[in-house]
C-alpha cells in the first residue's frame, strides 16, 4: 500500500491526528518495557510531508487500542474470594 502521512493516517485509522503523530515522536509499547516508534518511508509533496507505512500504522493501532483495553485491576472474582 501508499505510504500515507499523518492526516491521511489519521482518516483511515479514525483517530486524531495527534495520536499518529505521538506514534511517531514519542511511539508506543506493543508489549511492556518495548517502546517502538513508526519510521518515515519517505518525504513527498508541497511540504515534504513524512509518509509512514500502512503496516506500522496498523500495527502502532492495534497495540494501542489493546493496551487502552488492559485492565489493572484485580478482577472481581479475587476481591470477593478475600
Amino acid at each position: 500500500m501508499v505510504p500515507l502521512t499523518v492526516s491521511e493516517a489519521a482518516e483511515r485509522l479514525c483517530v486524531s491526528s495527534k495520536v499518529v503523530g505521538m506514534w511517531a515522536s514519542r511511539g508506543w509499547e506493543p508489549e511492556p518495557g518495548v517502546k517502538v516508534k513508526l519510521t518515515v518511508v519517505d518525504r513527498r509533496g508541497k511540504y515534504k510531508a513524512a509518509r509512514y507505512s500502512w503496516t506500522e500504522l496498523t500495527q502502532a493501532e492495534k497495540d494501542t487500542r489493546r493496551k487502552r483495553n488492559r485492565c489493572h485491576r484485580k478482577p472481581l472474582t479475587d476481591l470477593v474470594t478475600a
